[in-house]
């Protein structure tokens, strides 16, 4: 994670904007700054979780079970993704 952190300046200087209705247990936010803007998705919860999301790109998963597939993520118990998108 903390190669993405520097590799990626909406991380250190973007704007943050947290994300409502995920699962209660999730925690979701976005980082923009200029074209860029990321998705961290993050599951507190030690069940696995499933939700609609659209976005398909992920470059970060904290468990192999983390998965985004047809606008639907999957996060394992305590598990979490970064998301990137282009505006």
């Amino acid at each position: 994670m903390l190669k993405i952190r520097n590799a990626e300046s909406a991380f250190r200087e973007g704007s943050l904007e947290l994300i409502s209705n995920f699962p209660k247990e999730v925690l979701g936010y976005k980082r923009n700054l200029g074209s860029d803007e990321f998705v961290v998705l993050l599951n507190f919860g030690m069940k696995d979780t499933a939700f609609d999301f659209e976005q398909e790109c992920c470059i970060f998963k904290l468990s192999e079970k983390d998965d985004i597939n047809n606008n639907r993520v999957l996060l394992s118990g305590y598990g979490g993704m970064i998301l990137k998108t282009t505006k």
